[in-house]
């Protein structure tokens, strides 16, 4: 993917990156070597296939934008493990797991950060779950699912 291609101190040091409606193929890359990352925006790309359980995100990855792609299946553990995750946009993909699954999926350490859960227009089904443990989240779209 073409993020793996920056080099040098962009690793250490790039807070932003916008790569939205650049037509990137290929699936979600693992994103830890991008230390200081806190903003990620991969929106309305080809990103596709389903998101693995080896993906990393940086530690103060706050915001993670990946609408309008074709990601497939449901969100990761690792999704969980993003302690400064406030923001995660997932809109418009063919996600088709359980939302009692993915919420489970985000009950690690990310419960406590997540503010803002966007989930509509995919595949998503089940019944909403106790949300109590998701002590900050002020924003949950699940429309059109």
């Amino acid at each position: 993917m073409i993020i793996h291609h920056l080099s040098g101190c962009a690793r250490y040091s790039l807070q932003e990156l916008n790569l939205g409606e650049n037509q990137i193929n290929g699936t979600l890359p693992d994103l830890s070597t991008f230390s200081a990352l806190k903003s990620l925006h991969l929106s309305r790309n080809r990103l596709n296939g389903k998101i693995t359980e080896d993906i990393k995100f940086p530690s103060q990855l706050g915001l993670l934008s990946i609408s309008s792609n074709f990601l497939e299946g449901g969100i990761s553990k690792s999704f969980g493990n993003a302690c400064a995750l406030r923001t995660l946009d997932m809109t418009n993909n063919s996600l088709t797991d359980d939302f009692s699954m993915i919420i489970h999926h985000l009950s690690g350490c990310a419960r406590y950060s997540l503010q803002e859960l966007n989930l509509g227009e995919n595949q998503i089904n089940g019944t909403l779950p106790d949300l109590s443990a998701f002590s900050a989240l002020k924003s949950l779209d699940l429309s059109r699912n």
